[in-house]
């Protein structure tokens, strides 16, 4: 079946000039031509696309990787059928790519292309050669498109133009499959296109992993989410009158179907969960509503940077904890400082960055730690991290530092003198401590956190196999500087006198392996 938009005849030249244009504009050749069946109408409709799904398209048109995270039913798989119909049909030597989760979804994908190209118009319809379940191909251009099923083995010997992966949470050998096809991609004009709502149950999967680094900034991948409502027809209403047909423990398949945030599309369904949600999302609504305060000239005039995150200013006679989790400062791990109102459990400051090296992050937080009335801090110190943050607060002649003890046969004592460790240390008997302080602190309201990036971690915390750790490709630097942070107040800090330490020779650390070979 044939279907034209024009109701009279159109001359050689026209039809040339038409073909040209849905060639290089994929958003002419969908408003113009696509045809698509509406299964809840049983009509075949024009494809009139939604707002968002036009800025879909434009991402593609500006970015070569792309990847969304999704509800349901937002007809993006018909969008893109008709994005991978329109690459082999009007290009040349186009090899389209598309990977589903099983053969029937392969298949029923690359029947909505098929039925998209039957509606063309004649003149623009290129002839079919090969013609198969999961296979066509168009010899005039030399080009084809091959729907595949996501088996261990898929896309080996593959060279694609363009890789077009549905729901991709849910293919079950995602690794594999990604490391076969994403080196005939990474040095080419070639696109690698990925969209999927999240299975809730699968935690350590490729496109959470991926998703995750690309809000940090750590691939190549632009990153979108389509919530719930980015069709015109969902509303609040619409929302509460489907998520009563999801109940007790399947009330998770409602935030995976239709998140209304990516915070609540990642976290982790309540049976993994290490943190309290219903907590976090009060604490999530309190953030929205509590910016941080502009820098006035007394923040100015104490050194206070624009990295530097203020909540509340210092009030005279409060007293203040921080901590501190430092990372390599190379577009990694982010490093974090939060200062804390021992007092009120308010989080009143934070400084992250993951560019900034250890000494130039030491020099910021220094500022904030002495406008804070000297906060005391507790610096964590792990092996290649930590030390050079430490050695530069001491340098410069800060001493309000958490220091480690040990115990002894008569108890809690402090090291001798020359053998004090500056610092905490995170260890398996400590990590599950901390975290489980602050998690009861989270639950019992007895802390405030203002930070949607720490909230956004949170979310993201799992037990795993008895292990308390971030989801796959998620991070945890806010949230182990918090549980630090709490235990600092519970139990580090008490006003002491100034220890007197000194910095030594072998608190500064050796350039890392990457330093000495000049990345830095």
């Amino acid at each position: 079946m044939a279907i034209t938009i024009l109701d009279q005849p159109m001359t050689k030249e026209a039809k040339i000039i038409e073909f040209d244009r849905c060639r290089k504009s994929p958003m002419y050749f969908i408003d113009n031509y696509a045809y698509i069946k509406d299964f809840a109408s049983q009509k075949i409709v024009k494809f009139v696309m939604w707002d968002f799904q036009r800025e879909v398209i434009a991402a593609f048109s500006q970015y070569r990787e792309v990847i969304i995270l999704k509800a349901k039913q937002l007809g993006i798989s018909w969008l893109m059928a008709a994005y991978d119909l329109q690459k082999a049909q009007f290009h040349q030597a186009t090899s389209v790519l598309m990977m589903s989760k099983g053969e029937t979804e392969a298949w029923e994908k690359m029947a909505k292309t098929k039925f998209i190209w039957s509606c063309l118009p004649d003149y623009l319809q290129c002839s079919l050669g090969q013609d198969q379940a999961g296979f066509i191909t168009f010899p005039a251009l030399d080009s084809k498109i091959r729907a595949l099923p996501a088996t261990k083995t898929a896309g080996v010997g593959e060279t694609a133009s363009l890789v077009d992966n549905d729901e991709w949470d849910f293919h079950p050998y995602d690794y594999d499959n990604y490391s076969n096809l994403k080196p005939t991609t990474g040095d080419s004009n070639a696109q690698y296109i990925g969209y999927s709502t999240v299975d809730k149950l699968r935690v350590n999967c490729l496109f959470k992993q991926l998703y995750n680094e690309a809000l940090h900034g750590e691939n190549n991948f632009h990153p979108l989410f389509l919530p719930y409502d980015a069709r015109p027809d969902r509303n609040e209403e619409w929302y509460e009158r489907t998520r009563r047909d999801y109940v007790g423990e399947k009330i998770y398949q409602m935030e995976q179907n239709y998140p209304r945030s990516i915070e609540e599309a990642l976290s982790a369904p309540s049976s993994i969960s290490f943190f309290d949600h219903m907590c976090l999302d009060e604490m999530m609504e309190s953030a929205h509503n509590a910016k941080p305060v502009t820098h006035n000239d007394r923040d100015i005039a104490a050194g206070i940077s624009k990295n530097t995150i203020i909540w509340k200013r210092p009030i005279v006679g409060h007293h203040y904890v921080a901590a501190a989790d430092t990372g390599e400062g190379c577009g990694l791990d982010d490093s974090v400082m939060g200062i804390m109102d021992w007092r009120t459990g308010e989080l009143v400051c934070a400084i992250c960055s993951n560019t900034m090296t250890e000494d130039i992050f030491a020099m910021e937080c220094l500022a904030a730690l002495k406008y804070y009335n000297d906060a005391f801090i507790a610096p964590e110190v792990m092996v290649g991290e930590g030390q050079l943050f430490t050695y530069k607060l001491l340098e410069s002649g800060y001493e309000n530092i958490y220091y480690h003890q040990e115990k002894s046969k008569e108890g809690v004592q402090p090291l001798a003198e020359k053998k004090k460790k500056i610092g905490w240390r995170t260890t398996s008997a400590t990590r599950p401590v901390i975290l489980g302080q602050l998690a009861e602190d989270i639950r019992n309201r007895d802390i405030v956190i203002l930070s949607e990036p720490a909230i956004r971690e949170m979310y993201t915390f799992i037990r795993n196999d008895g292990r308390i750790e971030a989801q796959v490709g998620a991070h945890d630097d806010w949230v182990m500087m918090l549980a630090i942070l709490v235990e600092m107040r519970r139990n580090g800090f008490k006003p002491r006198e100034r220890t007197g330490i000194k910095p030594t020779s072998k608190m500064k650390k050796s350039p890392r392996r990457h330093e000495k070979r000049g990345r830095w």
